[in-house]
């Protein structure tokens, strides 16, 4: 009976407003996400861009990761990491409603800056506010948050699949998931952590050890992986799946 108890006690700390909250952060930016990265083939077409110029304009979104990582943490502990999240994500729906009105390649490859910028941003915000989450409730739940990104990318691929199997342009499936995602997350921004007083310590910018930087060498590769899986998967499928059983 207390071991009852206790089980429910837990799984009260887990599934409160807050967590929830924390968990539709995660869940939007990796909708967002795979929502682009679905439509790739389709934007490279419109372009009319080739291979090598479509990875050139690609490297525009890393650009802007790179540069957002730089200043994240002092808009962070500057205007709290609830704030950067909330604001990050409603400019970076924007930002992906933008992609899919793109008419030249500059206009492309300045969105595509752009979004980098703020998934970052979005990005260090929400596993901050993991970690205030995982504090509060004394238990690990980073992982059960990165997982629910990775259900939200594989839900948003499955729409974009859809989308395209259905002919729906690509504009019209940026606004619908960018405005379901801002709406989502102004519903739900008052439930979402507000410690500042717990990311106002250290300093902003600081030389990393030896250790830190390794781990950042092999996390830097395994992103080139990941972003290469991403950005090129769907035009392979595009060009020499589909369009060879058509």
């Amino acid at each position: 009976m207390m071991m009852n108890d206790m089980n429910k006690e837990n799984e009260k700390h887990i599934f409160n407003n807050q967590n929830i909250a924390v968990g539709i952060v995660f869940f939007l930016l990796g909708l967002s996400f795979t929502t682009w990265t679905s439509r790739i083939a389709d934007i490279q077409q419109k372009l009319n861009l080739s291979d090598g110029k479509l990875g050139s304009v690609l490297f525009a979104m890393p650009v802007g990761l790179w540069v957002s990582l730089a200043v994240s943490g002092w808009f962070i502990k500057k205007y709290s990491s609830k704030s950067v999240a909330v604001w990050g994500l409603i400019l970076y729906h924007i930002i992906l409603v933008s992609i899919g009105l793109c008419s030249t390649t500059i206009q492309l490859v300045i969105t595509l800056f752009l979004s980098g910028l703020f998934y970052s941003a979005v990005n260090v915000s929400m596993n901050t506010q993991g970690t205030l989450a995982e504090k509060k409730a004394n238990k690990t739940l980073l992982p059960f948050f990165h997982g629910i990104w990775g259900v939200a990318g594989f839900i948003g691929a499955s729409v974009g699949t859809l989308f395209i199997k259905n002919g729906i342009p690509t504009t019209t499936q940026f606004i619908i998931v960018a405005s379901l995602g801002m709406a989502t997350i102004l519903l739900s921004k008052k439930y979402l952590i507000y410690k500042p007083e717990l990311e106002k310590v250290g300093k902003t910018f600081a030389i990393p050890e030896k250790s830190l930087i390794i781990l950042g060498v092999i996390a830097f590769f395994a992103m080139i992986c990941e972003s290469t899986m991403y950005d090129w998967s769907v035009v392979y499928f595009q060009k020499e799946v589909y369009n060879a059983n058509n």
